[in-house]
């Protein structure tokens, strides 16, 4: 059976799961299940699972953020791609002031510049 196919059996067997949980229990990485559940849940109008708390990953980045985190920090924190982060951070910031062109580089007091390396 493949890592796609124990995914959507997973989910169908307990609707309740979370993402995380899924991607722990078979040892594969949190986006591959997202990707694969999102394409599933689309095709069969069934709605996405959530995480305990009911909070996405982009909420959690945005709370990160709103913290004084890092972008580098917070996609090594939650063990996601940076380029990820950025991006919900920079729709965030876009959208909290109301502009086009939000600085997100981190060049802040509490957002640092980052030296941190893409997931590959």
């Amino acid at each position: 059976m493949t890592k796609s196919a124990q995914i959507r059996e997973m989910f169908k067997e307990n609707e309740d799961i979370t993402i995380s949980e899924i991607a722990e229990e078979l040892d594969i990485r949190y986006q591959y299940v997202y990707q694969v559940l999102r394409k599933y849940c689309a095709e069969n109008d069934v709605e996405m699972p959530v995480n305990n708390n009911g909070e996405t990953k982009a909420d959690k980045i945005r709370e990160l953020w709103d913290d004084g985190m890092t972008i580098g920090d917070i996609a090594k924190e939650l063990e996601t791609n940076y380029t990820y982060c950025w991006s919900v951070v920079d729709k965030y910031r876009k959208d909290d002031n109301g502009e086009d062109d939000a600085d997100t580089t981190g060049n802040e007091e509490d957002h640092e510049d980052d030296d941190v390396e893409e997931d590959k």
